[in-house]
């Protein structure tokens, strides 16, 4: 996937802080705005169980709608 150059308009203290940030860490002022977007896009992602189709959050291994069984905990929701 390609990169795509976009202008868009931050209050001068995070630009400053943003400049100071990537000149510690020794990167681009770009690459240290795609790692937070790529992050907090990671974070409100969400995938759909096979057995029930509930949206479940990215962090959950699982699916939400769980029930203990002997080996573990499994999805036991209803397909709508």
């Amino acid at each position: 996937m390609g990169k795509v150059g976009k202008t868009f308009t931050i209050d001068h203290e995070l630009y400053v802080w943003l400049a100071d940030h990537a000149e510690k860490e020794g990167k681009k002022e770009s690459y240290i705005i795609n790692a937070m977007l790529t992050n907090h896009k990671r974070k409100y992602t969400t995938w759909k169980c096979s057995v029930c189709g509930t949206s479940n959050n990215n962090d959950n291994k699982s699916c939400y709608v769980l029930s203990p069984g002997p080996d573990g905990e499994f999805c036991t929701g209803v397909k709508a």
